[in-house]
């Protein structure tokens, strides 16, 4: 036998024996596969050495030199973190009449000598498997060594782990780390005979569900474990009646403001407060169609008022003053050059006003189709090259392939509101589904994962805020994103990638955190382009996202997926707990901005209001 140092990972499916009696064969070989495929696929960027089929799991390992390199043993440690989410994603989507299926898995890690010759034998192999074992009833276990390698112990702690000395037969008292859910068994366990000091930590778990602002140390772990019971005794969740009540009061009052800040020929006023404010930027297509596309969606506005909304303002828009054809609108009355945003909110107003029953019939109905497909045609100068399913923000850009994720966001909000009025693109159903899938598989191969920086407040998976690779992630631009994704999975049936789905939820968590004075974030486009006269021009163009709005409707949007049902109970407490505080919480700060501020925050905001059902 060859003697070799090694990362060491064994991973249990929990229950998949007993679901497995209960499966025909041909559907269990068809879900074994699947559910083993979907843990291993995690790996394949550094390819264990050795994969061993465990029935229940695998066993996978990766000879390293005498010190593992620690860049390995971090990776290892991530996938099985992303493991732990993706597993429970992917069978939230499979379903066997008459069977539950497992949902979790029990992670061990390692690293040690072994021993090599027709498998692995050795100390290390062993204790992989009994930390395995502990991580129960799922979670991951790791030795001593490997929590060494993978992070500060301040962060770790932070995301769950707790060291444990326990003596593991054959291998005497040992030093691990295990992040796996609270169990009142082990508890007692713990405790045993001393009643009198358990009130010390019960008092102590206590004041850490007390503890709005997560300061006490290990509250957030606590407060998770209360949420998975909804038991806190401190931390009141809003039930659902008092959340549609409050965003029924809240897009009410965002509406009045808006309608009374329209103009005579349909546009809204740059400023909703003060229509004659002098300083304020001459009202914009951009602002005016996003302010209109928020107002019908609103669900208390009678239809009158919807339809005079889009016809006026209609007319307006396609008045040749105006409108450009083959390019759309300017980005301001008076500037020289066009955008590709005023178009993307003008389908979308358009086809929201076509997808409301009762509000455009006969000839209104013809005129708005008609217009509709003016306005798509103007956009496309926006999507130069086929297939790619990015969207530029300039026309005849110099560099065509410098494509735009918010561009690309408002392109897949325009088709999918397309799609919901039943509407054609430019004549064609089947173009308006290619380019609905185009656009959102090009969103989905922009979402980065970046390395954290000193500001821990923040999360780093998303959508960064310009085209360049330099540029920080958009919470903003992210949660919209989400939004569209999660409408266009329901709507269409787009598939959702796992390790995406997995974050979204714990996205819309951190937003607990955010409160009145959280500061939207802004990206910037720079190119060079040709305006509709042929002019060449240098473009530099800036874009504020807005997090409130967006992060209501993902949340909501999340809360409606079928799969949630196999999601720990915790994790949908927790989205609701950051819902009610997105709408209920902060409901007087965000609806004081979006009355008092520019069209495009109340519309945006009413966008996001009006996802959630009436009381």
């Amino acid at each position: 036998m060859a003697k070799v140092s090694a990362v060491i990972l064994i991973y249990d499916i929990r229950g998949f024996t007993a679901a497995s009696k209960k499966i025909a064969t041909t559907e269990l070989g068809a879900f074994a596969t699947a559910a083993h495929g979907t843990i291993l696929q995690l790996f394949s960027a550094r390819p264990p050495t050795f994969v061993k089929n465990l029935g229940d799991g695998h066993l996978l390992i990766w000879e390293t030199t005498d010190d593992p390199e620690k860049e390995l043993v971090s990776f290892v440690i991530d996938a099985a973190k992303k493991a732990r989410a993706a597993f429970p994603a992917f069978v939230a989507g499979q379903k066997i009449a008459g069977v539950e299926l497992p949902k979790h898995v029990g992670i061990g890690v390692a690293v040690g000598d072994v021993s090599r010759s027709d498998d692995y034998y050795g100390v290390a192999v062993n204790l992989a498997a009994r930390l395995q074992n502990m991580a129960r009833p799922e979670g991951l276990a790791m030795d001593q060594t490997v929590f060494g390698m993978v992070g500060k112990r301040e962060e770790m702690v932070k995301q769950g782990f707790r060291r444990k000395k326990v003596n593991l037969k054959g291998l005497g008292t040992t030093l691990v780390w295990v992040d796996r859910p609270f169990s009142w068994e082990r508890l007692f366990a713990t405790v045993g005979k001393w009643a009198a000091i358990a009130m010390v930590p019960i008092a102590y778990i206590l004041l850490a569900d007390f503890d709005k602002t997560q300061t006490v140390p290990g509250s957030v772990w606590i407060q998770d474990q209360f949420d998975k019971y909804e038991m806190s005794l401190f931390r009141r969740l809003h039930v659902e009646s008092e959340v549609r009540r409050i965003a029924d009061q809240d897009r009410r009052a965002v509406a009045d403001a808006i309608l009374r800040a329209r103009l005579p020929d349909g546009r809204i006023a740059t400023n909703v407060s003060d229509v004659n404010d002098p300083s304020s930027e001459p009202p914009s297509v951009w602002g005016s169609s996003q302010a209109i596309t928020g107002l019908l969606s609103a669900p208390h506005l009678d239809l009158e008022t919807k339809r005079s909304l889009i016809t006026v303002y209609g007319d307006y828009l396609f008045d040749p003053k105006n409108f450009i054809p083959d390019y759309g609108w300017r980005v301001f009355p008076k500037a020289t050059y066009t955008l590709a945003e005023p178009g993307m909110w003008t389908v979308s107003a358009l086809a929201r006003a076509l997808a409301i029953p009762g509000v455009l019939e006969g000839d209104a109905r013809k005129l708005a189709e008609s217009r509709l497909q003016m306005a798509q045609a103007a956009v496309m100068r926006y999507y130069p090259r086929e297939q790619s399913g990015g969207w530029n923000i300039f026309p005849n850009q110099a560099n065509l392939d410098q494509h735009s994720s918010y561009t690309s966001a408002l392109a897949l909000l325009a088709l999918l509101e397309t799609h919901s009025a039943n509407q054609p693109w430019q004549g064609s159903v089947e173009r308006r589904d290619q380019l609905l899938k185009q656009t959102a598989e090009f969103l989905i191969s922009r979402y980065v994962h970046v390395e954290k920086t000193a500001d821990e407040s923040k999360r780093w998976c998303g959508w960064r805020q310009s085209t360049s690779q330099a540029s920080m992630i958009s919470e903003g631009l992210t949660m919209q994103i989400y939004a569209e994704l999660l409408r266009a999975e329901q709507q269409t049936g787009l598939v959702l990638p796992a390790d995406l789905l997995a974050e979204i939820p714990q996205h819309v968590i951190d937003m607990r955190k955010r409160s009145k004075d959280t500061q939207y974030d802004a990206g910037e486009y720079i190119a060079q382009f040709k305006n509709h006269e042929g002019a060449e021009l240098p473009g530099n163009e800036s874009i504020n996202f807005l997090w409130h709005s967006w992060a209501i409707e993902t949340a909501e949007r999340w809360l409606r997926r079928p799969a949630i049902a196999a999601t720990p109970r915790q994790e949908k407490v927790q989205v609701r707990r950051a819902r009610a505080h997105l709408v209920v919480d902060l409901s007087k700060d965000m609806r004081d901005k979006a009355v008092s501020g520019q069209s495009f925050i109340g519309g945006e905001t009413l966008f996001g209001y009006s996802v959630i059902p009436p009381p």
